[in-house]
């Protein structure tokens, strides 16, 4: 299992997110199977929320991150949970909840971070960020 995150140019909204969370990020998504043909898994503005998709990562676009063993080792059970969120849509209140301290919450709309927290079973998964999440999945220990 990796983790993807973005650190194109990307739109306005890339920019915004990258300056309010500190971060280089301003995307993540999960990738089952290999990291140039495999299935990316994240819930996307662009896309209008939670989906699968094919994408062929651009050179410098990405920073691709192996997770660390026993994390995500069964990527069934993770793929079989991910087909649940299928169709949720994108949460723009909840994005801002990770950056902000008010306590807007949905269970019917994800945004990438959080999301993808959730799959790792990671504790409070709308306080993660892509910086957060890139910084657990790196540390050296």
């Amino acid at each position: 299992m990796k983790l993807a995150f973005y650190v194109g140019p990307g739109t306005f909204w890339d920019r915004m997110v990258r300056i309010a969370t500190w971060s280089r990020f301003s995307h993540v998504e999960m990738i089952f199977g290999e990291s140039g043909g495999g299935t990316w898994f994240s819930s996307s503005p662009r896309d209008g929320g939670v989906r699968f998709k094919r994408i062929l990562p651009k050179p410098g676009h990405w920073v691709i991150v192996d997770l660390p063993a026993g994390v995500g080792s069964n990527s069934l059970n993770l793929y079989g949970k991910a087909v649940t969120r299928i169709g949720a849509r994108y949460d723009w209140l909840g994005a801002f909840n990770a950056i902000f301290p008010w306590r807007w919450q949905s269970r019917k709309r994800w945004f990438c971070s959080e999301l993808v927290a959730d799959l790792l079973d990671l504790p409070q998964p709308e306080k993660w960020t892509p910086e957060r999440l890139y910084q657990k999945f790196t540390e050296k220990e």
